[in-house]
């Protein structure tokens, strides 16, 4: 019975981290997708500033 319980948690475990590992990767692919739209802005704002 322990083992069970053990195993189902460790599983449950491993899981959520695989979880939390994915969900990091496509939000951190998200953030670089924003930047690469923000940053040409970004740059064109600054370069208007230093005229």
């Amino acid at each position: 019975m322990n083992e069970i319980v053990l195993l189902t948690t460790v599983g449950l475990g491993s899981v959520a981290t695989l979880g939390m590992i994915i969900l990091g990767h496509l939000w951190r692919k998200k953030q670089e997708e924003d930047l690469k739209k923000l940053r040409p802005l970004y740059v064109r704002r600054r370069s208007e500033m230093n005229r």
